[in-house]
This record gives C-alpha cells, structure tokens and sequence, in this order.
C-alpha cells in the first residue's frame, strides 16, 4: 500500500526547489532520477540514505484536473507534484512527505491535498472562514452506469509507423471529429493538448512510445460521446521475457464509446459502424472487433469499472496475439492472414456484410449487441481460438509476412 499527495500551485517551481527543503531538514537528501521531472528524498538511516518520499512535478494542470475544494482555494491553478510514500519506506516518511507538500504549497501559492481523506491539510483554514458561505457544496455523486461501446484493432507489428498516427488522426476527424484526441498523454493529469493545426505533438508521443523496447503507450480523451482512446505498442525485444511458445507480436489501439449515444435508429450508430470499417481496412488490421460492455461507470467522462457489475471482455490474454477470442462480437474484422482460414466457413453467412481480399467485414445486427444477444454468432475453428484450456491457438497466421 503506498499513499499519495498532491500540492497545486498557481506559480512554477522548478524541480531544484526541493534542494531547497532537502537543506532545510536535518537527515534528508535529494536524488534526481534519469527519468524526467522524477526525484527521491532520501532519508539517513544506520544503513545508509534510503529512499523515503518519491516525487513527480511539476506537471501542468487544467481545472477540470483539480478537485473541486482546491480550485476554491487556488483558483489559479496550474501545476501538480505528485508526491508518494511507499510500503516499507523509512520512519517518519509520510511527516516528511506532508512538510514537502506544505513547503511547495507555501512557495508556489497553493494547496496542499490528502487522496487517501479528500482533503486540504495546507493551508488550514481561518477562524474567520468557518463562518462564511461556502460558493459551492460538493456532493459526491455515484458513477453512472452505462454500456460501453469498445472498438479495438490489432495491427501488424512491422506496419504500424510515425505515419500511421497522421493517418490515425486523419480518419478520426473525416469520419468522426468527435473522437479526434483533445489531450494526451502517459498519466493523469494529461500533458499535451492537440491544437488545431498542429499534430506535431501526438506525433512525437507516438514515435517515442512505438520505439520503446518494452513496448510503449498512452491514451487521450476526446468529445462526446467518444471517451477517449488508447494503444499499446508491441514489446520490441529480441528475446522477451516469458513468451508464450507460439505467438505473434501485435500493436492493440482502443476507442470507446458512451453507448447511450448508440440508441436504435440513432446516427450514432452509423457513424461508429463506418469508423469502425474505415479504421480496420486503413489501418492494415488482422483482426478488429466492436463489443458492448454492460455495467460500465462514468464519472465526469471518466470510464470507471464497477467491481462485481460491470462486465469482463477480454479479447487479448496479455501483450502477445496468441489466437482468436471465442468471445462473440457485435462488428468483426477479418484482415490479412485470417480472411483466408475464416472464409470457408462464412460461406452464405447473412451476417457478412462486406467479403473482399482486404477482409471479411461481419455485422450482427444493426445496433450494439451484448454478449446475451451473440448467440448466432458464427462458428469458427478451434484452431483458429485462444481457448481456456490451451496457451495459445494451433494456427496463428504470421501477417507482417503476408
């Protein structure tokens, strides 16, 4: 268990404050990390300085980021550290960990933030202020349930480049702008806004975290009733650690739908199915599937999933393609490597919309279906599946070779 705290200024603080507050302590020291805007203050123990407080900042912020009692106190909010104390640390860690936040608070004309009691501790408010109106009551509201609407693509590994973000992007915002990202980025609060005109940054993300050896990725939110997206980005090692004894290495990329927008005879709908169509052929994927899952939470567009309600759909065991889901799906992509072995058994299948050298393109029915409405879904070969009793498929087409 670790526990977390985040101070919000409205002025930047460079990451050498905390040289400051390191000299102002007895027994501390800091340790700046090769990885950016990351530090560690170190505490002296009979063994020697011993990692204590881990620190991320400063990160820009926008308001919708922030609770809402801090905006009350710092309404100018515009940047973030992160600060975290884990298991086993020194004692006395967590005292450290708040007086670094109040230190920051107090230098960068903020406020200092408890996640584990959702609270203020820095600054403590006024006797005076107990006894003014609040401007807004807070009300914890429950997630709303709904079902969420999923489109995820496997890519071939040896075909997915820098280009394939531009023609990412250039797809969403033909066939549907409102999924086109708004920020993005590794972690919340997200760091990069795509400007109009200027995709250079998503770009730049995607090439960095397609080239990371251990596989890289980042996801972005966008407008409703799109949620956002996401890709994850193959392993890249020569020698991975712990593969399966046959499988393929795969780039996976998700959107997601609030699917309350996907109601019968909606316009929705219609522009999903052809999203969906668009992004399979365009993109080069082997394999796409759209699916509803029900029993999802949303709060404030956020995706949140609720334990023991909402619905479990795993397409993919892991970061390795290892065969088809024997899970049925309301929109089903068969590309390259796989049309060929599925298609003899959807001959004069009703439910194919679309057969071509391409891909086999199958639609269930003309609205979202759930897995309880999937029954005539159509029979494929075992061979074909990742089943629960084996690790992998018999037949696992090598696609970047087709």
């Amino acid at each position: 268990m670790s526990l977390d705290f985040w101070t919000t200024t409205s002025e930047f603080l460079d990451i050498s404050v905390l040289n400051d507050f390191a000299s102002s302590k007895a027994g501390i020291s800091i340790e700046i990390t090769p990885e950016e805007n990351n530090a560690w203050l170190m505490m002296a123990t009979k063994d020697g300085p011993s990692p204590a407080v881990s620190v991320w900042g400063a990160f820009s912020v926008e308001p919708e980021d922030v609770e809402e009692c801090v905006l009350e106190v710092v309404p100018a909010a515009k940047w973030v550290w992160q600060i975290n104390v884990s298991m086993g640390a020194p004692d006395n860690s967590i005292d450290v960990a708040k007086e670094l936040c109040c230190f920051l608070a107090k230098k960068g004309k903020g406020a200092a933030y408890d996640l584990q009691e959702g609270k203020i501790f820095f600054p403590r408010p006024s006797w005076f202020s107990r006894f003014r109106p609040a401007k807004r009551k807070v009300v914890d509201v429950p997630p709303v349930r709904i079902d969420l609407i999923e489109i995820e693509l496997f890519l071939p590994f040896s075909r997915v480049k820098a280009e394939t973000a531009q023609e990412l992007l250039d797809i969403l915002r033909d066939y549907c702008p409102a999924a086109v990202p708004t920020r993005f980025g590794l972690f919340d609060p997200l760091q990069f806004r795509l400007e109009p005109g200027n995709n250079k940054p998503f770009i730049r993300l995607w090439t960095k975290e397609l080239s990371t050896k251990h596989g890289g990725s980042f996801y972005w939110k966008a407008a409703a009733p799109c949620l956002g997206g996401h890709v994850f980005f193959s392993d890249r090692r020569e020698d991975p650690p712990n593969p399966p004894s046959s499988y393929m290495r795969q780039h996976c990329l998700k959107l997601s739908f609030d699917g309350r927008a996907l109601v019968p005879e909606a316009q929705w709908t219609d522009i999903v199915i052809e999203l969906f169509n668009t992004l399979a052929k365009r993109l080069n994927a082997f394999y796409a599937v759209c699916y509803v899952i029900r029993d999802a939470g949303l709060e404030q567009s956020n995706v949140v999933y609720l334990t023991g309600k909402t619905e479990s759909y795993s397409i993919t065991s892991g970061f390795w393609w290892v065969g088809l889901s024997s899970i049925p799906t309301w929109l089903t992509w068969f590309g390259p490597g796989y049309a060929e072995l599925v298609a003899p058994h959807l001959t004069n299948c009703q439910f194919v919309k679309e057969s071509s050298p391409s891909g086999i393109f199958l639609q269930m029915g003309p609205e979202p279906m759930n897995r309880d409405q999937l029954s005539d879904f159509p029979s494929l070969p075992d061979s074909l599946k990742r089943l629960d009793y084996k690790m992998h498929a018999e037949i696992i087409p090598q696609v970047d070779l087709i």
